[in-house]
């Protein structure tokens, strides 16, 4: 995947609560590691900004939530790329987010 597609994938289309203003960073993760982590500038309505790697139709869905933000600085990055974040995840976990204090 590359970094556009990444980051396309990454920032929408999510069901999220109030506590995503608090949020300063995405972690994007796969299978338990953190690929990437991306600072959040805003938070918007899903499809109401342009996305390069996806359909409209995947993301314009009504309650959902798109970030739009840019590549974190890199010693927030390296603190977090590469590592494990399985332990906030509960075994059979469906949700895919998680909002962490660190």
């Amino acid at each position: 995947m590359s970094e556009e597609e990444l980051y396309d994938y990454s920032r929408g289309v999510w069901k999220v609560n109030e506590n995503r203003h608090k949020a300063e960073f995405v972690l994007v993760v796969f299978r338990g590691i953190v690929r990437e982590v991306y600072k959040i500038l805003t938070w918007c309505q899903a499809g109401t900004s342009y996305y390069k790697s996806r359909d409209p139709s995947e993301i314009m869905v009504p309650k959902r939530k798109e970030f739009e933000g840019e590549k974190a600085e890199e010693g927030i990055r390296s603190k977090y790329i590469n590592r494990s974040v399985r332990k906030y995840f509960a075994k059979g976990s469906r949700n895919p987010i998680k909002y962490v204090n660190c």
